[in-house]
């Protein structure tokens, strides 16, 4: 499924979601335990504006790949942080700490956590304010 991942990237590059979509659900029937056709099937629905379908596809692969590679997380808490209604909707809060319970050291992970537990406003001001304060000093 090489080759289908690999069109459906071109495919999203390029803008023409029909076709990317129709490779994006091949290899992800095909292989839906790589992470890669994961982050391209979550492109594809974030495109399409498919938020339900967003977190219907991450419980349905995250138990098998979610402790093994972080992006899984990162790439759904990105693509559904954005809107707070989605933070109780789809039970943000709770991906996050499964994602730290899993990823704690890795710093991607610890950033899109705090994105969803202080919002990303929040997390961007206290990271300026400490510049300062290092810079300073």
């Amino acid at each position: 499924m090489f080759s289908e991942s690999r069109l459906a990237e071109v495919y999203l590059s390029l803008g023409d979601i029909e076709k990317a979509d129709y490779y994006t659900r091949k290899a992800f029937k095909n292989i839906p335990n790589n992470p890669v056709h994961f982050v391209l099937m979550v492109q594809l629905l974030k495109r399409q504006n498919k938020e339900d379908s967003i977190y219907y596809y991450f419980n349905k692969v995250k138990d098998v790949i979610g402790s093994k590679d972080y992006q899984v997380y990162n790439i759904v808490l990105a693509s559904l942080y954005q809107n707070q209604e989605n933070i109780k909707k789809y039970k943000l809060i709770d991906i996050a700490n499964e994602a730290l319970s899993f990823h704690k050291n890795e710093m991607s992970v610890r950033k899109m956590t705090d994105y969803v537990f202080f919002t990303q406003d929040n997390v961007d001001l206290a990271a300026e304010k400490y510049k300062d304060v290092v810079e300073k000093n």
